[in-house]
């Protein structure tokens, strides 16, 4: 007969569990979806924290050397805290492998028997009322034995889960004990007696036990007082753990801010472990790593790689766009250059409105979409309005409605989201500041994007508004301007900020001496206009007297036209200026900085391609050039102050514009700070001006080039029969117009 288990003694639970139970001892992975095959990326941070000291607080080399001392302070706990998708659960998963790395590192031979256990509270092992029931250390160590042994019953093995394996424990028990006397200590013993009995060949080894605890959120919300005593318990066993066991917990869950109230309860400190989104580079090294396209694929797609920036490194966004990725490419038979990306991003984005319910938020997300986009920094504990109630960004992040990402110098954070969820959010909400971003935010429309001149302005014309809405009226032109590069004497002025903003393209170049300053009577969108650029010009079809979708939103662009500014400065405020072709500078605006005085912003535009052998650098003598010529056209425009705001995706060699008054730079190393994280890589597609590889590039990339949608339907089919060898194949073949083919032949985009 089998004898009833004392669950004070840990030699009468291991024999118990013996008798009763297969055992299959190994360790289920927490993450069982398309992403668990992801390649592990962008987690030295973390493992580097956890490993080393964190200013003050012991990592796992020093708490290991002080492994017998029981003071608290040598003992912070780990947290892996932040929003649903951003790889908690995964690290978890390969902890095991990265901490032995560190330890190989270290020569630190202690290591070499190390036992990992993933427990969570969530899934199948979700956390309920029985939890409190049994008290919170009976909770925890039964799902560590759970996912230590993963035991089958020996009468009814095929249906044995978590909640069968609960349930028997607390069925059985002596007279002395229950279930609910059955602590983290005496389950960590059970684990050592049976490590120690499948491996008898070294007497009494020092076992490192890392222990994590997924989904801590999911008991957080069931019972916050159990949360409360088990977090004593874990810091207990970490100050005095069981003989010859070295104890590493890692809390994980969607709750920062709890977490840390109650690490902080129980006088310990909490570790909190950084989990930073993924690099551009890291999403693609993902897929490379998993076959799903080479090296020859990104270089051609540039719409592919638009696509893995607008997903910002979000881990679980990105699982989304591989997994369909993958589906589509099935479905095509392998060939991934029929994939069409906008389908790609359209689908993803219908998995992350499902996953993180982002229609219904969008309503309150105003204010944190603001500063995200700007790159306004946070505290954690200032607080936005929510409905009926007031949430902290450290709350937000918890969600999973945004990250909050450490600035390197003092204790405030960026609000990161990425692109593809502002895009969700402003497309769902009915407030009325949102409508002048639904037409800059449209995912589907890429003449935003493939004209850096453009770009800025609609930019800067989102920059004013996005102020604006934070409440600004007037503000210090320094912050308005937050990330680039000013000069000594740079002017220290507040500008008001105006409503009702609108996009105005120039017909005639500003400044000009010669320009008839009575004409200035505005265009509709209609207009026809020879000196248009391609991008913003209504094309038709030679072939065809119907306009196709791509010229419709064309036509309906969301901006007006002029001849020149007014003469009254004044009537100037509301518009961003898009100048023309062959102007001192490309793009303007006028901001008033009292009732009489005005201050122009000259907004100068300078491009490399990214497949230039000698990429453009900017030097001294560049600059200083263009300051030059700016500094002369200013004195014909009638603004008490001015600025040169000089935008560039280049690099900068022996420069400095400190002596070039009233200068500001953004340059490569400033593109992230000015940007901002949502728009950086937007903007860095905007000012590629790259190559396009016209016989082998996908049918949306083709979009770039300003093709219409029976241009690249034609192109495509015509480059099955034969490749198209140059310029003047593409006019024959393609039939294009005249001023379509000067266009392409000016720009020299395409490679054949």
């Amino acid at each position: 007969m089998i004898s009833r288990p004392n669950w004070n003694d840990p030699s009468s639970i291991y024999e118990w569990i013996k008798q009763l139970f297969t055992l299959n001892r190994g360790r289920n992975r927490l993450v069982k979806t398309y992403g668990a095959d992801f390649e592990l990326l962008k987690r030295d941070d973390t493992i580097e924290v956890l490993w080393n000291d964190f200013t003050t607080l012991s990592g796992i080399a020093t708490r290991f050397k002080n492994r017998d001392r029981n003071d608290k302070g040598l003992h912070p706990i780990p947290v892996l805290a932040g929003g649903p998708g951003v790889g908690k659960s995964r690290f978890l998963d390969e902890v095991e492998e990265l901490i032995k790395k560190k330890a190989e590192e270290s020569h630190n031979n202690a290591f070499t028997n190390m036992i990992v256990i993933n427990t969570t509270y969530g899934n199948s092992t979700v956390a309920d009322d029985i939890d409190e029931k049994i008290q919170a250390q009976a909770s925890l160590a039964i799902r560590i034995l759970f996912e230590y042994f993963r035991p089958k019953h020996q009468d009814y093995p095929q249906s044995y889960n978590f909640v069968s394996f609960r349930s028997y424990f607390r069925q059985h028990h002596n007279n002395s004990s229950d279930v609910s006397d059955f602590t983290l200590d005496t389950a960590l013993q059970i684990i050592y007696k049976d490590f120690v009995q499948i491996n008898p060949t070294t007497p009494n080894p020092l076992l490192v036990l890392v222990l994590g605890i997924d989904e801590f959120n999911k008991l957080h919300i069931q019972n916050k007082d159990v949360c409360g005593k088990l977090i004593h318990a874990i810091g207990g066993t970490m100050c005095g753990p069981p003989s010859n066991i070295f104890f590493i917990p890692i809390l994980s869950g969607t709750i920062e801010g709890p977490l840390n109230d109650y690490i902080s309860g129980s006088m310990h400190q909490p570790l909190l472990l950084p989990l930073y989104l993924l690099e551009d580079d890291d999403a693609i090294a993902i897929g490379k790593a998993m076959k799903l396209f080479d090296d020859q694929y990104v270089k051609c797609h540039p719409y592919f790689r638009m696509s893995i920036g607008d997903i910002g490194g979000h881990a679980k966004t990105l699982e989304f766009f591989y997994q369909i990725f993958k589906e589509q490419s099935n479905q095509k038979d392998g060939h991934i250059n029929k994939i069409k990306m906008v389908n790609v991003m359209g689908d993803v984005k219908s998995a992350v409105k499902r996953k993180y319910h982002l229609d219904s938020r969008s309503e309150w997300m105003t204010e944190l979409l603001a500063k995200a986009i700007l790159g306004l920094p946070v505290n954690k504990k200032d607080t936005i309005k929510v409905g009926d109630e007031f949430k902290s960004y450290q709350d937000l992040s918890s969600m999973g409605i945004l990250n909050l990402v450490p600035i390197k110098k003092g204790k405030c954070y960026n609000v990161r989201l990425p692109y593809i969820w502002v895009f969700i959010l402003v497309q769902s909400s009915e407030h009325s500041g949102m409508d002048y971003w639904k037409s800059m935010i449209d995912y589907d429309e890429p003449m935003h994007w493939q004209n850096f001149e453009m770009f800025n302005a609609k930019f800067w014309a989102l920059r004013l508004s996005l102020f604006r809405l934070l409440g600004y009226k007037k503000i210090n032109l320094g912050e308005l301007l937050k990330g680039a590069k000013f000069s000594r004497g740079f002017p220290n002025v507040e500008v008001s900020l105006p409503k009702d903003l609108k996009i105005c393209k120039l017909l005639h170049q500003y400044p000009d001496n010669e320009l008839d300053t009575e004409d200035n009577k505005m265009d509709d969108d209609n207009t026809k206009d020879d000196e248009m650029d391609n991008d913003e010009d209504d094309e038709m079809d030679d072939d065809d007297d119907e306009m196709d979708d791509d010229d419709m939103e064309r036509v309906n662009d969301n901006y007006t036209k002029m001849d020149c500014p007014y003469l009254d400065i004044s009537k100037n405020i509301s518009y961003t200026f898009l100048n023309a072709d062959g102007a001192v500078w490309d793009v303007f605006v006028f901001l008033r900085i009292t009732k009489d005085k005005f201050l122009c912003i000259a907004q100068q535009v300078k491009i490399t391609s990214v497949d230039a052998n000698k990429p453009m650098t900017i030097n001294q003598a560049l600059f200083n050039n263009e300051y030059t010529k700016v500094t002369k056209a200013m004195k014909c425009v009638p603004a008490e102050e001015w600025v040169l705001l000089f935008l560039t995706n280049a690099d900068t060699r022996n420069l400095s514009i400190k002596m070039n008054k009233n200068s500001a730079l953004v340059s490569k190393n400033e593109f992230l700070e000015f940007y901002g994280y949502t728009y950086a890589s937007r903007a860095q597609f905007a000012s590629a001006n790259e190559k396009i590889y016209i016989n082998s590039t996908d049918e949306d990339s083709l979009r770039i080039l300003g093709f219409s949608k029976k241009e690249r339907r034609r192109i495509c089919e015509k480059r099955q029969e034969t490749y198209l060898t140059n310029y003047d194949d593409i006019k024959t073949r393609i039939r294009i117009s005249d001023k379509k083919f000067r266009k392409l032949k000016r720009d020299g985009r395409i490679i054949f």
